[in-house]
Formats: structure tokens, C-alpha cells, sequence
């Protein structure tokens, strides 16, 4: 129609024929469209291809995202590629961000980055997120890529000069190999997240994938999340084992001590899954049903006639609480117990980890009447130091003083201490007495108060009472 537009009539019955010009301006306009049409197509190809590229990179480094990793994997999976995977993590850069500069830590970011380019000699790195990038190395097995991590993660055993500020860098990594580990891309990069957990609770900087230790990880996984289920299915329960005093043989108070039975696995170690509640934030929850509980039991006790005073174990978590001591003044005073029936116990590692405000919580509770205990006395860095600094009502020896009780040339060093202790005004409690022997030893030493086996086990509440009247009778 374009081509035949001037040979073409424009009123077929009357046989008039259209102006050229018309047929011209309607054929520019086509040609106009025609490119202004085209030139859009172009531009909106580009715009789709820089979205196909950026959706591979990752927004703060421009080096490949996730997505891109998860593709070139699966190439190498179908194409039967044997090849090791590393992952990289800066475990404190959230630290770095919260306290010291947002600009240190993206620079922190790229100097790792570059640091890794650099050592393993590649161009391909891929950003899984701000902290963590992976690296593919072709056609090598797993522990000849561990040594060579290994070799390259001493460079941060010293500060690194960031922006002119020394930062100390606490990198991780962890390797897996195809197909050792996994013959799919999923199974690789979820064994790959898993190394970096494998030895949370050791030093070790670089870790080969294992099985065993994921299992158990995976186990350890599964009790955190019973946990915040046995809260509310009442799975916990509180045993109390008695203090004694050593000297006049009577029941000075009573330890609180979390039990859990679980509905499947049965009673789970103490030492199992309170090392895991910390680890995974639910200490506090914890700590605060044991003292509610423990007040209740206090305050049931005094209806029965018995006036007992109890220990309450505080983690390094709870020092961190601003809440905490306002918390444990509301309970008591819900149930109308006084303050210096109950007792909160801390260790010399979460004064450590939480000195300032292991000091502040302490003196706003002996200000509130209640009773201080420093358990595992001895076995830390500053212990005597605490002695002076901290308002401490008791020390309680630690299990390795009284297992080698008996060996004579350690009571020179555990007489001096309980010496120490007294000049200070304090009284000591040696835990974990077993034997007559121990006993006796501690008893001429000038201890003021045992606990452990030798006088009775931990007991279910119902049976306090009846080892106070016991206890008392037969003394």
C-alpha cells in the first residue's frame, strides 16, 4: 500500500485520485515509527541484558552472587567435574561495622577479597554475602586446598592496617569436595554453610567437610529448637542439692539445678544442652524460669515450715540483661520471699567476658539484700583480683582442688586460698566432696561449707524436707 499509495484512488467511485503529498507525509510517518520503535527494542534488549548481568553479581563488590555460583556448580555436577570448594567468612565484621566505621568495614571487605585473589592467584571469587566468598578450585582434592587456606589465614594472625585503624581480622574457613561430599549443588553448598560450624567451639580456623561432625551439629540443631518447646511443655524441672556446713554439720541451703527430660531422647546432659542454649541465645529465658520457679519452691518450703535459703546459676548472657536485676527484684516481691533467701552463682569465665557489668549487677544486688557466690574458684585469669573488686559473700572451690584433695602436696596452695578467702571476710564451699577423706581434710583446712555426693545427691523437690529433718536428727 506504501509502494502503490500514488497510484492508488482515493474515492474509487468518483475516480480521484490522492495527492502525492499525502502518500509521502503517511510513508515518513512510517518510517518514523518504524525507527523510533526499533531504536526501543534496542534499548530495552540492553537494559534486560545489564538486568541479566547484574542479577549474577553481587550489589557491593560487582564479583559473582550467589546465583551465579549455584549455575556454574551445577555445570560442573552434570559435567561429572571433580573439584574442592572453599568458603571464607570475617566472623567479627558486624563487630567492625558496629564499632569502628561502616568505611573500614567495606574496606575490610575488599582487602579480604583482594588478599584471596591475590594468595590463590584467580579471578573468579563469588560474593555469597558481605562476609562470606567461595572460591572453586578445579581438579584438587580436599587437603591439598586446606593447606593452601591454611597457609594463606596466617596473614591474619597480626592487625591488619585498614584506613589507618589496625584491624584484627577473625577469618574462617571451610572445604568441600566433589564428589566426596556431595555429587549435587545443594548437597555441596549446604555441607559447605556446615563447615563453618563444625568447630564452633574450638580454635580452628579451617575445617574439612565431615559427616559425623555435621550429624552432630544437625543433633545439637534439634535440641535448640526442643528447647524452645520444652519451655512450654514443662520438660524442666529443678533438683536441689544440699550445702553443708562442715564444721557444725548443718544444712546451710540448697544449689538449684535445671534438669530436662526430653519426651524422646530422654534426660539430656546439663552440660550438653546449657552450653547450647548459650550458644544459641536461649540462656536468658532459662535462667529467668529457674529463678521464678526457685522463688515459688522458696515460698511453697515457708508454708511448709521450712525456712531454706537457695543458689541460682547465672550465665555470662544474663550480665548482659539490663533487665535482669529489676526481673529478679519483681519476683521476689510477687511472692514475698526475702531477698537473702536466694542466691545468684557466677562463674570467674562470664565475669570475664562481662566484668563492668558483672560488677554493676552484683552491687545492685547486694544493695537488695542478695546473697553472691563466685563458683570455679581458681581456674581463671584474674581470680584473686575478683576477690577485691566484686561483693562476694562466697567462693566455691573448684572440682579440681577437691579431686586432688588428697594428694598432700597440693594442700599447701588450696589452705592458703581458703586463708585468703577468710581474711577477706568471705566464706568458702568446696563442691564435688565425695569421700570421708575429703572431708576431713577440708574440715581441718578451716572450709566453712561442702556440697556433693558424700552428703546426698540432688533432690527432687518433695524430698528437701525430709533430708533437713533427716539431716538434722541425725546430727
Amino acid at each position: 500500500g506504501l509502494t502503490l499509495g500514488p497510484f492508488m484512488p482515493l474515492n474509487v467511485n468518483d475516480g480521484l485520485e490522492q495527492q502525492p503529498i499525502c502518500w509521502l507525509l503517511r510513508l515518513l510517518f512510517f518510517i518514523v515509527m518504524g525507527c523510533l520503535v526499533g531504536l526501543l527494542i534496542e534499548r530495552l534488549n540492553k537494559h534486560h541484558e545489564a538486568q541479566l548481568v547484574r542479577s549474577y553479581q553481587h550489589y557491593l563488590t560487582g564479583y559473582p552472587n550467589q546465583t551465579k555460583l549455584r549455575m556454574d556448580v551445577t555445570s560442573l555436577v552434570e559435567n561429572n567435574a571433580f573439584f574442592s570448594m572453599a568458603v571464607f567468612k570475617i566472623i567479627n565484621l558486624g563487630y567492625i561495622n558496629r564499632y569502628v566505621d561502616y568505611q573500614v568495614e567495606e574496606n575490610t571487605i575488599n582487602n579480604v577479597i583482594d588478599s584471596i585473589l591475590c594468595h590463590f592467584r584467580t579471578e573468579v571469587i563469588y560474593c555469597i554475602n558481605r562476609s562470606e566468598y567461595v572460591l572453586i578450585f578445579p581438579d584438587k582434592e580436599p587437603c591439598t586446598a586446606y593447606k593452601e587456606i591454611e597457609s594463606f589465614l596466617e596473614m591474619f594472625n597480626t592487625p591488619v592496617l585498614i584506613n589507618g585503624v589496625p584491624i584484627d581480622l577473625d577469618v574462617r574457613s571451610g572445604v568441600v569436595h566433589c564428589p566426596t561430599h556431595g555429587t549435587s549443588c545443594d548437597d555441596l553448598l549446604k555441607d559447605l554453610e556446615r563447615t563453618l560450624d563444625q568447630d564452633m567451639h574450638q580454635d580452628r580456623k579451617v575445617a574439612i567437610y565431615q559427616s559425623k561432625t555435621a550429624e552432630k551439629n544437625k543433633e545439637n540443631y534439634q535440641l535448640i529448637v526442643d528447647m524452645y518447646r520444652a519451655l512450654n511443655n514443662g520438660e524442666f524441672r529443678i533438683e536441689y542439692q544440699p550445702k553443708v556446713d562442715v564444721q557444725g554439720a548443718s544444712c546451710i541451703g540448697l544449689e538449684a539445678l535445671l534438669r530436662w527430660d526430653h519426651p524422646k531422647k530422654g534426660p539430656i546432659s546439663p552440660a550438653v544442652f546449657i552450653e547450647l542454649a548459650e550458644y544459641a541465645g536461649i540462656i536468658c529465658e532459662l535462667t529467668k524460669w529457674m529463678i521464678s520457679k526457685t522463688i515459688n519452691q522458696i515460698k511453697a518450703w515457708e508454708q511448709q515450715g521450712l525456712h531454706v535459703k537457695v543458689a541460682v546459676n547465672i550465665s555470662s548472657k544474663d550480665l548482659k540483661d539490663n533487665l535482669f536485676s529489676e526481673f529478679v527484684k519483681e519476683q521476689l516481691s510477687m511472692q514475698g520471699v526475702a531477698p537473702n533467701q536466694l542466691e545468684l552463682e557466677l562463674t570467674e569465665r562470664s565475669i570475664l567476658e562481662n566484668e563492668q557489668s558483672a560488677e554493676k549487677l552484683l552491687y545492685d544486688m547486694k544493695k537488695h539484700g542478695l546473697k553472691v557466690s563466685l563458683d570455679d574458684f581458681g581456674t581463671g585469669y584474674n581470680s584473686l583480683v575478683y576477690l577485691v573488686k566484686l561483693p562476694l559473700d562466697y567462693i566455691k572451690l573448684d572440682k579440681y582442688f577437691i579431686h586432688n584433695l588428697e594428694d598432700r602436696e597440693n594442700n599447701a596452695l588450696i589452705k592458703g586460698i581458703i586463708e585468703t578467702i577468710h581474711s577477706l571476710g568471705m566464706k568458702t564451699i568446696a563442691e564435688g566432696v565425695e569421700t570421708k577423706e575429703q572431708k576431713k581434710i577440708l574440715k581441718e583446712m578451716g572450709c566453712d561449707y561442702i556440697q556433693g555426693y558424700f552428703y546426698s545427691r540432688p533432690l527432687v523437690p518433695e524430698n528437701v524436707a525430709a533430708f533437713y529433718e533427716m539431716f538434722h536428727a541425725s546430727n
